[in-house]
């Protein structure tokens, strides 16, 4: 462990397709959309990069596909100032969430194309930087587990 984080958060990274829409349209309709954003995204990613922004040293430990869009997500996170050492590049897809937002209501249907896992065996503890905290989603549960019982080993709140 030689590095220091402030943050060690492990969850579902996807890259986001965003549209916002006037309003949700019937069932077959097709409707444009007012703004389109591409970004990283996940409540784990997204929690790093506020840390970071308020001038912390978070790190990301996620899954995330050896293609175009698992490295625009490294890349997003680099130019915020999260610590992607321990993102794990597998063969499967990244993840990718398309979402509605509906401009006057804030509504949003969200839908996710999720074929990437992390496994407690991908995780090498010894690998693992000193932290003060751990931030989990849950989304891959054991690996979580096998985050959340380190951490609580080494007095590191979770």
């Amino acid at each position: 462990m030689n590095k220091k984080l402030d943050c060690l958060g492990l969850g579902i990274a996807p890259a986001d397709l965003l549209m916002e829409i006037e309003k949700y349209p019937h069932p077959g309709a097709k409707i444009d959309s007012k703004h389109v954003t591409v970004q990283g995204g996940g409540p784990i990613p997204t929690a790093m990069v506020t840390l970071a922004r308020l001038g912390m040293h978070p790190g990301l430990m996620a899954p995330v596909g050896d293609d175009v869009f698992g490295q625009f997500v490294i890349d997003e996170l680099k130019k915020e100032g999260v610590d992607t050492s321990y993102i794990f590049k597998k063969k499967q897809p990244t993840a990718i969430a398309s979402g509605w937002i509906e401009q006057r209501s804030g509504r949003r249907t969200i839908v996710l194309d999720l074929k990437i896992h992390l496994k407690p065996g991908d995780i090498k503890l010894s690998d693992l930087p000193a932290v003060r905290a751990v931030h989990l989603d849950g989304r891959y549960l054991p690996a979580c587990l096998k985050i959340a019982r380190w951490a609580r080993r080494n007095n590191i709140p979770v």
